[in-house]
């Protein structure tokens, strides 16, 4: 219960005084080894060129849910980064984050340890469902970010069923 309550004040903390977002930056080594250092968005190997530097980003964008949970973090270069903003991330980009909470290839354990250890908030629940609510209600004409500058039409059904197969097989956290 302590241990809950101090992640608690931290999360608060960091909302109320860490404008700078600097605190996540603890997250970004650790994040990339899970990632293979390779950006979450485009797949390209992060490092060297200025434009592939690595950074954290909401996978679901802070504008729309404040949710610092290391679930809901990915590792982007900043090009990806700096392209994606505070758009809803495309298709291809939900089923891989999907994936990576809920099912085989699931990256839950390695995330939880970098959450035990920089005492970082742990709610993978809340991450999927706030994910699963958004992408599933949105209307057939949005457009979501693809990469660059680039955008397309939300795939509902592709969606759909990306969130209802992992919760009916078990698999979403």
């Amino acid at each position: 219960m302590l241990k809950v309550f101090q992640i608690q004040l931290q999360k608060l903390q960091r909302f109320l005084f860490d404008t700078t977002r600097a605190g996540a930056a603890v997250l970004c080594q650790p994040l990339c080894e899970i990632q293979n250092n390779y950006c979450f968005y485009c797949a390209e190997l992060m490092g060297g060129a200025a434009n592939r530097r690595p950074e954290v980003d909401h996978f679901i964008p802070w504008a729309r849910h404040p949710n610092d949970s290391i679930t809901n973090y990915v590792v982007a270069c900043n090009g990806c980064n700096g392209s994606k903003s505070d758009h809803l991330a495309a298709n291809k980009h939900v089923t891989n984050w999907v994936s990576r909470i809920a099912g085989p290839t699931s990256k839950l354990d390695e995330l939880a340890q970098v959450a035990n250890k920089h005492q970082w908030e742990w709610d993978d629940h809340a991450s999927y469902g706030v994910a699963a609510a958004i992408y599933q209600h949105l209307q057939p004409e949005v457009e979501l970010w693809k990469g660059g500058k680039e955008f397309e039409v939300v795939d509902s059904v592709l969606l759909s069923n990306t969130f209802l197969i992992s919760a009916e097989q078990g698999l979403a956290p």
